[in-house]
């Protein structure tokens, strides 16, 4: 009885260890040191702004900046463009970002299954900054239309190069 109950009790031992050891591996892929994603539902609201903050950029590193985007395959826009404020160490500024979905024939970039779509873009690449200190951006729709429908989730992530 004794030995069963070592051995019940080493296998859920062995169990939680490999729980762990995959979830921590999952977390976040080498390099990145930020990544959050806004839910969507299934569209983005015409007055929705999306914020993402970050507050230890530091002026020793060199770092990129990616966009998530997910969407439905019945998205129906090429591209997805959004006003964006963006505040660092050293400025404050605002300019206009489009990241392009799909290529002029129709087909998708990125990773598909399903029916959604899940892609990444570089938005800004071999960043510095003279001084240590946070970051905020928040995005708005810049598209025509008033609400963007078949837009699931969008995410900031943050890599040091």
């Amino acid at each position: 009885m004794e030995i069963r109950m070592k051995i019940k009790k080493r296998i859920s031992n062995s169990l939680l260890y490999g729980i762990l050891i995959v979830s921590s591996m999952s977390c976040t892929a080498p390099g990145d040191i930020y990544h959050v994603s806004h839910d969507m539902g299934k569209g983005w609201a015409r007055f929705n702004t999306l914020t993402w903050e970050y507050e230890k950029l530091d002026s020793m590193s060199i770092y990129d900046f990616y966009m998530d985007i997910r969407h439905e395959m019945s998205y129906k826009y090429k591209n997805l463009a959004f006003e964006v404020d963006i505040t660092t160490p050293d400025s404050t500024y605002t300019r206009m970002i489009s990241i392009d979905l799909a290529d002029d024939t129709g087909r998708w970039y990125g990773d598909s299954w399903g029916s959604l779509v899940q892609i990444e873009r570089p938005v800004k690449e071999y960043v510095t900054f003279k001084k240590t200190g946070g970051f905020m951006m928040t995005a708005r729709p810049g598209m025509t239309v008033n609400d963007i429908e078949g837009i699931n989730s969008i995410g900031l992530k943050i890599k040091k190069r």
